[in-house]
């Protein structure tokens, strides 16, 4: 366990998320909701061990209680899940909110102990058989964040609807940031557009020369833009490939692989605008307040696109979308065929615009 604050409070919560970034993300405003609601209440939070980082950004988080699920699924670790247990035990959480609804999730809630153990009346896998308050969804709510507030609400009778994502830059990563353009002889003083142009399903991964054709187009109508590709070390080359597309190679930044969670924040904070699959990248700008222009396919937008209104989803068509695919069954990707690199560009452009004319973050 990681803990920011002791306990001994008027409410001991427990937070059950897990994964992944996007989801964690789409949980971090009903935890804002709790501190601004129950101020003195303790805010505990099991997460896989590869998301603990970003925990460190929401100051409302009080103790964080690492899940290694990796390292447990191997039998000959199954031991070590005990001490996990008691770590658990030891928080006397009065209550148990289950954000993922899964049988694994669902588990945790009820190894915690808790005597009030809440989650969705729809969630998968058995994980309702470890709740004994199952919360019923009204049928318009579709976005994650609006079904985390409702949990949230009907479980604690909050009255409060403010979204606020809570998730903040500490200077340390803010002065890594600058380390790392200042290599690149860049400096936050110029129009800063970071592309992610990688995700997880190669079904929401666009083409790299969309990219390399968008940024060219981009420049056309934003000269002065300098574009930073973000992404993990395994995407490296695929943002080398796009660089080499490029005509304009000193205004661009391989930037993949070389930030780490909290750096890629400060980065995502400080751009005016990001272009990006739908990918975790996308979740953390649009959590840290900066305009997305997003690239849908396989999934549905309105159930899980950025949150809010600055942003921009391009929706790619075909007859079978939203198809929940990770790679196109029809072989033809014709979701992405479907959105133009003019389209992309000029979405893009107008952000820019925008925020030419407020304020830039410190």
């Amino acid at each position: 366990m990681r803990g920011k604050a002791g306990l001994g409070a008027v409410m001991n919560i427990l937070i059950v998320k897990p994964s992944s970034l996007g989801d964690i993300i789409h949980t971090l405003p009903a935890v804002t909701m709790i501190r601004r609601n129950i101020p003195n209440a303790v805010i505990n939070w099991v997460v896989n061990e590869e998301y603990a980082r970003l925990l460190d950004l929401c100051p409302d988080v009080d103790n964080v209680v690492v899940f290694r699920r990796h390292h447990w699924n191997r039998l000959r670790n199954w031991r070590s899940l005990l001490s996990f247990v008691r770590e658990l035990r030891e928080l006397d959480v009065d209550i148990a909110l289950d954000f993922q609804g899964l049988f694994r999730s669902g588990l945790i809630s009820f190894l915690s102990g808790a005597k009030r153990r809440a989650g969705f009346r729809n969630a998968r896998e058995g994980a309702i058989y470890f709740y004994n308050e199952r919360i019923l969804l009204p049928a318009n709510l579709k976005h994650a964040v609006d079904k985390n507030f409702f949990l949230l609400q009907s479980v604690l009778q909050i009255d409060d609807d403010v979204h606020d994502n809570g998730l903040s830059c500490s200077e340390i990563d803010l002065r890594n940031l600058r380390l790392l353009l200042k290599k690149q002889q860049i400096d936050l003083q110029y129009s800063l557009l970071t592309v992610a142009p990688a995700a997880r399903w190669r079904s929401k991964t666009w083409p790299p020369d969309f990219f390399a054709e968008t940024i060219e187009k981009i420049w056309r109508r934003h000269p002065e833009t300098i574009v930073a590709l973000a992404g993990q070390q395994e995407e490296r080359p695929l943002g080398n490939f796009i660089k080499e597309r490029c005509e304009n190679k000193g205004t661009i930044v391989n930037l993949m692989g070389e930030t780490e969670l909290g750096t890629l924040t400060a980065l995502l904070r400080h751009s005016e605008t990001v272009l990006t699959n739908d990918s975790g990248a996308m979740h953390l700008a649009a959590a840290v307040d900066t305009p997305v222009v997003a690239l849908f396919g396989p999934t549905d937008p309105e159930k899980t696109g950025p949150y809010g209104d600055m942003h921009c989803v391009l929706q790619g068509s075909c007859d079978q979308l939203p198809c929940g695919e990770r790679v196109c069954a029809e072989g033809t990707n014709a979701c992405h065929n479907s959105v133009t690199p003019d389209e992309a560009a000029e979405a893009v452009t107008r952000r820019l615009k925008q925020s030419t004319t407020e304020e830039k973050p410190n």
